[in-house]
């Protein structure tokens, strides 16, 4: 590649690894890519390389071989004009919250990176990135905190952050039904491992649902959808969940009520453990608040 490159992460490949073709492994690596379309075309960009030859979708890969992603460090050529609230900056890192209803990354123009350089100030650092960069990923529907890298540095320490997974990550969500106070989910997800745990927080009757419980997530492992396919495994999708949910649940215009509402990790530079919070969207508090009324006056009457 001929122009200024990000050494976004490097990856080694672990010993129990199944024999699987490249594109297939780096979806569930590299999961700041929104879908496998588009991981498909910075493939055949070249941004991968395989123990330093460039990668082909096609290539089988295996164990102890080395994955180095060059993403390049350029401005986007329009910005989108999204103002986004920044929940945390330094001249290092970033953390905005993402609205629900648009992409990380990817090809449109309508994406959180095309927003950035609109929101995020430059950094003064001497390896300062022309345009900030989104670290990891949150789906199309899903809101909430977002790591944003603004210098290579940052970039480098967040990429061996998400190797080792030391960037951990809460979730605040309504499911339909009723929960234990607590639970583990062990479920494959894509027929491969899968970890996620959940804590209840509160629980309202419903006339649609039965119960509406308010829950805190966190998933141990990275795989597309996750959470929502976990919850819905044990028979409690997320509330608005049209690709995994069930009627009634799935609300036509109020969206997935899914926000990501905690960051923890250490600092790039500075090396100071960090937690980032936000709150979770009103519209969880009103929609549950707004069942029980409903189910109250039902039972009065």
């Amino acid at each position: 590649m001929n122009f200024n490159e990000v050494i976004q992460f490097h990856h080694t490949i672990p010993p129990d690894v199944p024999k699987v073709r490249f594109i297939d492994y780096a979806r569930e690596i590299f999961t700041q890519f929104p879908s496998r379309k588009s991981l498909k075309k910075v493939i055949k960009k070249g941004w991968f390389n395989l123990d330093g030859i460039t990668a082909n979708t096609g290539t089988f890969i295996k164990p102890g071989m080395v994955i180095t992603m060059q993403q390049p460090d350029v401005p986007p050529a329009k910005i989108y004009p999204l103002k986004l609230a920044t929940v945390f900056e330094d001249d290092h890192c970033a953390v905005i919250f993402k609205p629900a209803g648009i992409e990380v990354s990817g090809n449109k123009f309508r994406t959180i990176a095309h927003a950035l350089p609109g929101t995020i100030s430059p950094s003064s650092q001497p390896d300062a990135l022309i345009s900030p960069l989104p670290v990891h990923r949150l789906d199309f529907p899903t809101s909430g905190l977002l790591l944003i890298a603004k210098t290579r540095r940052t970039v480098a320490a967040f990429g061996r952050m998400l190797e080792a997974h030391g960037i951990q990550k809460r979730y605040r969500a309504v499911v339909m039904g009723t929960l234990p106070p607590s639970g583990e989910i062990h479920s494959p997800v894509h027929e491969k491992a899968a970890h996620s745990s959940f804590e209840k927080i509160t629980e309202v009757p419903s006339l649609k649902s039965k119960h509406l419980t308010l829950i805190d997530l966190w998933p141990h492992t990275g795989r597309t959808h996750q959470l929502r396919i976990h919850m819905a495994s044990i028979g409690s999708p997320i509330l608005g969940d049209g690709l995994y949910g069930t009627p009634p649940n799935i609300l036509k215009g109020k969206g997935l009520f899914l926000c990501a509402v905690e960051l923890k990790f250490r600092h790039p530079v500075s090396g100071e453990p960090m937690t980032i919070t936000t709150q979770q969207p009103v519209k969880f508090d009103h929609f549950m608040q707004a069942e029980k009324v409903r189910w109250l006056k039902y039972h009065e009457e």
